[in-house]
Order: C-alpha cells, then structure tokens, then sequence
C-alpha cells in the first residue's frame, strides 16, 4: 500500500523539523532537507559496505568495533572531501 500524500507530508514536516532540532542549519522550502537526508543516507551505506569488506578481508564473521573505527574515519574523509 502506497503511503498518501498527507502522510509523506508529515513525514517531511517531521524530518525538516527533527533536523533542526539537532542541527542549527536552516532549511528553505526549495528541497534542500531532502538532499541532507540522502547524503547522510549514503554515507550510512558507504559505512557499512566498507565495514562489510573489511570483515570480508580479515576473514571474521561479527561486526569489530575496530572496523567501525577504520571505515568511519575513511568514510569521514571521503565525505569532507
């Protein structure tokens, strides 16, 4: 079942209200909310294929705080640029 547009809606008005809540960035109407949640969205993904390598590497099969560590420093520098 496909979401209505009334719930969509509250779930952005959720969203844009959560992030500034946390952040003390603010948001235009113009999308911009949207784009944060899909860069934080891939840098989730990023961190976990890189976790997923590194336990496919070290040969382990549970999840190492030390990889976490590794691949989020990386992941971080990736994304600071």
């Amino acid at each position: 079942m496909a979401p209505s547009s009334n719930s969509a809606a509250h779930a952005r008005n959720r969203f844009k209200r959560t992030l500034s809540e946390k952040t003390r960035m603010s948001f235009k109407d113009d999308g911009s909310d949207v784009l944060v949640y899909l860069a934080y969205i891939k840098f989730l993904t990023r961190l976990q294929n890189k976790v997923n390598e590194k336990k496919a590497t070290n040969g382990t099969p549970e999840n190492l705080l030390s990889f976490y560590k590794e691949a989020s420093e990386e992941t971080m520098r990736e994304f600071r640029g």
